[in-house]
């Protein structure tokens, strides 16, 4: 089961059948399997007040992985939507794409993928970009803003 939750203020999250199906898509490809996923998009204020309980850092990121269990997936992911944007301006990528890239970043270190080293990075980079490449090629006419 995936949930998806918007704290952020007039911003709801569309589209959660197609979302759910591609991230389903995503973890199965992987031989994985998806117990429980919850998705909260907030704003900076709230992924800060995050990140100081649990992190202990006073600064906001774009997302926060709580993972419960990992085979099969069972977590929880709150995204800040001020962090995105930024970051979607920042490196000259349409929201759309940020959007997809971070939804699927959660997953992707759940299902074993990791960013600490440069060769990490990159790998999962690549995995960002192939799991929006696959969902473009799923849903062509969607486009989130």
């Amino acid at each position: 089961m995936i949930s998806f939750y918007s704290e952020y203020p007039n911003w709801s999250v569309l589209h959660q059948k197609q979302l759910s199906v591609w991230l389903h898509q995503i973890t199965q490809s992987h031989g994985y399997t998806i117990r429980e996923m919850t998705y909260v998009f907030c704003d900076d204020t709230r992924i800060i007040a995050i990140n100081q309980q649990f992190l202990k850092h006073n600064y906001p990121t774009d997302i926060i992985t709580f993972p419960y269990e990992y085979h099969p997936v069972h977590a929880e992911i709150y995204i800040s939507l001020d962090t995105l944007k930024r970051n979607a301006i920042s490196f000259k990528v349409p929201f759309h794409d940020e959007f997809l890239r971070v939804v699927a970043h959660g997953l992707l270190h759940m299902i074993g993928f990791n960013d600490k080293s440069d060769e990490e990075r990159k790998i999962m980079r690549y995995q960002e970009e192939q799991t929006i490449l696959l969902f473009k090629s799923l849903y062509p006419n969607i486009v989130f803003n």
